[in-house]
């Protein structure tokens, strides 16, 4: 937990002694970077929980110093995005808006686009827009069309970024299913080579002991 939110919930409680980490690195400018954060879904989970037991959402807001339509946005976060996906980004810290792009495609759809953002480590609204203008109009849901094209972008050109969407889902798999045979292959060859290299190794050993041996 962040440093500051915990000496205020200690402080709240009336805690006069808490048990500390002292650390003599200097050179980072904050230690927050050793704070673990939630993913966005889990935070979902968490304010769902917290309803489930009598909290309201204006005491959830309350207590962590934020607006209450941010706790509404995210108590619905996964209103309409397939089971799939939501599983895919369960530990991902994704952009809040980036659900909105799903929203707008077919559960297959999402489920293929969350698989690419998992695989490209990108999370952000920017990128789940472009796999969004790179889908094709039968895998959009009904009446949740994405944006109007930007100027200078032709229908040929939109045709061409999703085909080569496409085509990127298709190698995703592809890659997946080859995955494993392909670092079995590659690691085969490590561990053969590195064994080699030390029976030869032992060899030279005992045979350099048993020449030794005779001269004596």
């Amino acid at each position: 937990m962040n440093g500051h939110l915990r000496f205020g919930v200690l402080r709240e409680k009336g805690e006069r002694d808490a048990v500390c980490l002292l650390s003599s690195d200097d050179e980072a400018y904050t230690f927050n970077k050793r704070t673990s954060r939630l993913a966005i879904i889990q935070e979902h989970k968490m304010i769902l929980r917290a309803i489930e037991l009598a909290a309201s959402e204006d005491r959830i807001a309350a207590a962590l110093h934020v607006k209450i339509d941010h706790i509404r946005r995210k108590r619905r976060l996964l209103d309409g995005i397939s089971p799939d996906a939501a599983v895919r980004l369960e530990d991902k810290h994704v952009s809040i808006n980036s659900f909105d792009a799903l929203r707008k495609m077919v559960p297959e759809r999402q489920a293929e686009v969350a698989q690419a953002m998992v695989v490209m480590n990108k999370f952000t609204v920017s990128y789940a827009k472009t796999l969004l203008a790179g889908t094709p109009d039968n895998q959009l849901v009904a009446g949740r069309r994405r944006r109007p094209k930007a100027k200078g972008v032709t229908d040929e050109q939109l045709s061409i970024m999703q085909r080569e969407s496409a085509t990127l889902d298709r190698e995703f798999r592809v890659i997946e299913e080859s995955y494993g045979l392909d670092h079995l292959d590659l690691v085969l060859p490590k561990v053969t080579s590195a064994a080699c290299s030390r029976t030869r190794r032992s060899t030279a050993t005992w045979n350099g002991t048993t020449r030794t041996s005779s001269s004596d």
